[in-house]
């Protein structure tokens, strides 16, 4: 049978989860976990560089939501299916944002060409999607950031107490600065991260990024 991802609340965002137990292949019933760095600031238009900080989170969620069920989970065995990577740039002005999409929707790189059939207004795509590497994307910051708004200000209308938290995060300074980014964001999952000879284990994945830090 089928099960969609639950949500798990946090006071900003949520974490989804999911529990695949049946048609496993090569491996025993786990949980799928996926949140993004809002779970710990209440927006993503910056964050840290740390997955320590992220994994520690998301766990800490699962255990108070889940005591019982975490008890009886392989955390040592926690590998990584895929981790998400930003860089934004500041453009001088955010009428600029539309015409630097439209030049980058024409580029092309290697296995990454331009995926026009997921192009639209506000982002460009780059490698398909359902590529068993990752993908790339790149789009206006401010845009995504005034469509959430909308969007959290509706659910706020109905009482809503996490979209009213999320827009106290959301002042108008950093609605302001995200007007002119171009955000760059990569998704790398597994099969790259062992192509490129990174480790797929959290824990071996997190040692090797604080090492990488102290060099």
């Amino acid at each position: 049978s089928y099960h969609p991802f639950e949500s798990l609340p946090t006071s900003h965002s949520g974490m989804a989860i999911k529990f695949y137990a049946v048609n496993v292949a090569n491996s025993n019933p786990y949980i799928s976990l996926n949140a993004s760095v809002k779970i710990l600031q209440g927006h993503n238009v910056y964050g840290g560089e740390s997955v320590l900080n992220l994994a520690s989170e998301m766990l800490n969620l699962l255990t108070e939501v889940y005591p019982a069920f975490y008890s009886g989970l392989n955390i040592r065995g926690a590998t990584i299916a895929k981790i998400d990577s930003t860089f934004s740039v500041s453009l001088p002005s955010e009428l600029l944002v539309q015409p630097c999409l439209r030049f980058l929707s024409n580029i092309g790189d290697g296995h990454r060409k331009s995926d026009t059939q997921r192009d639209f207004y506000n982002t460009v795509y780059f490698g398909g999607k359902t590529s068993r590497y990752g993908g790339a994307k790149i789009y206006g910051k401010g845009h995504e950031l005034k469509e959430e708004i909308t969007k959290l200000q509706k659910s706020a209308k109905l009482g809503n107490m996490r979209s009213i938290n999320k827009l106290k995060v959301l002042n108008p300074s950093l609605v302001d600065w995200s007007k002119t980014l171009l955000r760059f964001e990569s998704t790398t999952k597994a099969r790259q991260l062992a192509r490129l000879r990174y480790p797929t284990n959290l824990w071996d994945f997190i040692n090797y990024q604080r090492k990488k830090k102290k060099n």
